[in-house]
């Protein structure tokens, strides 16, 4: 049997799942809006499957309900931030607002987010710096996930990367 749901219910159920565990509501949204702009990209491994994954994340401590992103180097340019477990998307969100910000000052910018997590598909980002007039690069650093060729042991990370005009 198939069921149809619509992008917009299936958004709202993902953010009142994250609420309930203490998310605010639009940190919520926007990490259900970028699942389910994955599952509208085809990028599944990307959409919804990863609520639970979330979830858990949640519930452990591993991630932060309420993120709380801190800058500790600005540099005009270049700047770091800290990101203390928090929600993922909500870290990335951040760092495309402050490198825009930054590149309409200085040309050019560099924003670098630690101790974040999981943040969904990078074009979800990198669209939105193209969006406000940008070039952007993301990357970001991944667990191993598969072994070298000619292996057996998970080595390397797929290390994703997106690029936006």
């Amino acid at each position: 049997m198939t069921y149809t749901v619509e992008a917009d219910t299936l958004t709202q159920f993902g953010t009142n799942v994250l609420t309930a565990l203490g998310v605010p509501t639009d940190d919520a949204h926007l990490l259900s809006d970028s699942l389910v702009v994955a599952e509208l990209w085809g990028h599944s491994s990307h959409g919804m499957l990863r609520l639970p994954w979330y979830v858990e994340r949640l519930r452990s401590g591993a991630m932060a309900a309420v993120t709380q992103a801190e800058t500790i180097v600005d540099s005009g340019a270049v700047v770091v931030l800290e990101g203390h477990h928090g929600v993922g998307q909500v870290l990335a969100a951040e760092a495309v607002e402050v490198g825009v910000e930054r590149a309409r000052i200085h040309g050019v910018s560099a924003v670098g987010v630690r101790n974040s997590n999981h943040f969904g598909t990078a074009a979800y980002f990198t669209r939105r710096s193209a969006e406000a007039g940008c070039v952007a690069f993301l990357s970001t650093n991944a667990s191993p996930a598969m072994a070298p060729w000619g292996g057996q042991t998970k080595a390397l990370g797929t290390n994703p990367w997106s690029i936006a005009a």
